[in-house]
């Protein structure tokens, strides 16, 4: 009888363990709920820096991409300097931008925003180390040119930028050419005026149409100019220029526009870029500043390009 008391005791401890004394019924073979984990930066792919796609036929280009406060490229652009007037009569002081080895060198009127743009600036400033036309000079800015570094003759000439707005102001794109004759020819690839602005303008001038110069205006619809980015463009081309905005053919000259004995220069001469933001005076186009026109006043290029033509 004892006998069968112990065995019956030790089959009831024996189950009991089995059970692992729990009434829920979970076996040790149950699967465990799976922790989330955050992923780690090695976790996470990085996708590849997109190439940039090949422009055929592109010989030269500014993308300025630099980090923000970088001068301009040296071995593309050069700034002209000095208070003359410029032959306009033109209020600001054009500062050394580009030769850090020469004196009074400044990145206060031309550089790189570190978003990529480059920012010309029109200041409302004195110049301590030189006088104006006028006397002492109360504005400064930058006038950038290639006369130096690059020289083309047709082609397609781009800039994508976004000018200030103010009266007085008078920022513009253009190139200059003159050959060993002495043939010369400026074409003006964009002007905007302060006092106009809802308007572009654009224009030719050589030999023979310098005063009756063949020129073409025309309005925005909507806003003006300077609300927004622009794409300007120039299809040079024998015996013809084409003047592009935002995609739209806008402007066409031929020979035949031109007055009567004037002189096609556009077939003969190699061209240099001007590009600046200038301040202007009673006796300039573009007119004098008045309280409305505030500083810095700033023109932000996105890019430069020059495209060889099929």
């Amino acid at each position: 009888m004892l006998t069968r008391f112990f065995l019956g005791l030790l089959v009831l401890l024996l189950a009991a363990c089995g059970s692992g004394g729990s009434t829920s019924g979970a076996t040790a073979e149950s699967t465990p709920t799976p922790v989330a984990r955050t992923p780690s930066p090695e976790d996470t792919p990085v996708p590849p820096t997109p190439t940039p796609t090949p422009i055929p036929g592109l010989v030269f280009a500014d993308e300025f991409d630099d980090p923000e406060g970088t001068a301009l490229d040296p071995s593309k652009w050069e700034c002209q300097t000095g208070g003359s007037g410029f032959g306009h009569d033109l209020l600001d002081y054009k500062t050394n931008c580009s030769n850090p080895a020469a004196p009074f060198f400044t990145t206060a009127n031309a550089r790189t925003d570190g978003e990529g743009h480059l920012v010309l600036s029109a200041l409302k400033e004195p110049v301590p180390w030189d006088t104006c036309w006028y006397g002492d000079c109360e504005y400064t800015s930058a006038l950038l040119i290639t006369a130096d570094t690059f020289r083309h003759r047709f082609g397609r000439f781009e800039i994508r930028m976004k000018t200030p707005p103010g009266r007085g102001l008078w920022p513009a794109f253009w190139m200059y050419g003159e050959n060993e004759d002495g043939l010369w020819g400026e074409l003006d690839l964009v002007e905007v005026i302060g006092r106009y602005p809802d308007t572009i303008f654009h224009a030719a001038h050589g030999p023979g149409f310098t005063a009756d110069r063949v020129s073409e205006s025309w309005y925005l619809r909507n806003g003006i100019v300077a609300d927004a980015f622009h794409t300007y463009v120039l299809d040079w081309r024998p015996g013809q220029l084409v003047f592009i905005v935002d995609g739209v053919d806008r402007v066409k000259i031929t020979p035949g526009d031109l007055p009567r004995g004037a002189k096609w220069p556009f077939d003969d001469i190699d061209a240099y870029m001007v590009l600046g933001v200038s301040v202007g005076s009673r006796a300039s186009w573009s007119g004098p500043v008045d309280a409305s026109t505030r500083f810095p006043a700033e023109m932000l290029v996105d890019w430069v390009r020059v495209i060889e033509l099929d």
